[in-house]
């Protein structure tokens, strides 16, 4: 069996970023994303009821699994490994990137349909659209990485320089398939499938946020002109939040990998920020959740401090019994800041009518 040695500052630029940076990252990730976990399979009764908190549910999963290879990938590249773990790491990393995209774009077709109180069936109408993306991507990656094994040299690709090149094994840095068939047909449609998901949910955020202030509107008043506003502000960070934060995690990494599948050099700067910014996705995406699902945040710090430490010292009271609770954990009364809630329409509501 074929083997890679392993990796050093001496034969590769991006040691130190992948070992004094990403891989801290990624295990921070693991971490996170594991309590997140054990929140949601201790308290499930109560944090799953509605389909949008199982769709939040279902993101933290995959990106567990997703800091799970990232790890596995960093750790092996430090010993000497067989070259189709390499393979192997790189199918599972790109099919689990395309769940993190179709989930994202799932999580804001139920923010849209949230506030406009439409029902399970009518929102899982969009469903369909995003399975036929995901199962198109997902068939494309299987191809390219299960052929990656010979160079198919076929068309115009016999006279790329590409094509010249001596490859030791299907993929060279677990991320690509090596060839170049391969490799351009994973790169054409990861990037057409990332375009079409973030230009659709930049376009949901933008609607939410849109029905947003007609709903506001529709129900204030001229007192309740300056709170409208705050409301209105607030809304539309939280649009803005989530739906940059794909397009900025993976852009930088799409273009560097674009520019070296078709023939360039690339940049070190670009490659390096497109493997950070991809590590630093794993610990935005659950700090999001709980910011906009106090529910969840509340079950986390039962997962951390303890439910007996948190009623003694904290003061907080749990209703887990309630599926119905908007929250698991009530702060003690008095508190200053209340969390909000992450369904819109119901903070609209309340907020409105104060």
């Amino acid at each position: 069996m074929k083997t890679d040695p392993p990796i050093s500052p001496a034969n590769n630029e991006m040691f130190w970023v992948f070992y004094g940076v990403c891989l801290p990252l990624n295990l921070l990730g693991l971490v996170t994303n594991g309590v997140f976990t054990a929140a949601f399979m201790r308290y499930g009764s109560s944090l799953l009821s509605a389909k949008i908190d199982r769709v939040a549910a279902l993101l933290i999963y995959i990106c567990l699994g997703w800091a799970s290879v990232c790890t596995t990938k960093y750790v092996t590249k430090l010993v000497e490994h067989p070259v189709v773990l390499y393979q192997i790491e790189a199918l599972l990393g790109s099919v689990t990137m395309v769940a993190v995209f179709c989930v994202n774009w799932m999580l804001a077709v139920e923010r849209y349909h949230a506030l406009k109180g439409s029902t399970d069936a009518q929102s899982g109408r969009f469903y369909g659209y995003i399975y036929s993306v995901a199962a198109v991507l997902v068939a494309v990656n299987i191809v390219a990485f299960t052929t990656s094994v010979r160079n198919l040299q076929f068309f115009y690709f016999q006279a790329h320089p590409y094509s010249k090149t001596n490859f030791k094994q299907p993929s060279e840095d677990a991320l690509r398939p090596a060839y170049p068939v391969q490799a351009y047909m994973w790169f054409i449609s990861m990037s057409l499938g990332f375009a079409v998901i973030v230009s659709s949910v930049a376009y949901l955020y933008a609607v939410t946020y849109q029905h947003c202030s007609i709903r506001l509107r529709s129900v204030s008043t001229m007192a309740q002109e300056n709170a409208l506003l705050q409301i209105e502000r607030r809304v539309m960070l939280n649009c803005i939040i989530m739906g940059c934060t794909l397009s900025v995690a993976y852009v930088p990494g799409v273009l560097d990998t674009g520019i070296r599948i078709f023939g360039g050099s690339g940049s070190f700067a670009m490659e390096a920020i497109g493997y950070i910014l991809v590590s630093v996705e794993l610990l935005v995406t659950p700090i999001l959740l709980a910011y906009f699902m106090p529910k969840v945040r509340s079950a986390v710090l039962g997962v951390i401090y303890g439910e007996k430490r948190l009623r003694d010292e904290f003061g907080w009271t749990f209703r887990v019994e309630s599926e119905s609770s908007d929250q698991i954990l009530e702060p003690p009364e008095g508190a200053e800041h209340q969390p909000r809630k992450f369904h819109v329409l119901r903070v609209l509501e309340s907020e409105t009518r104060a």
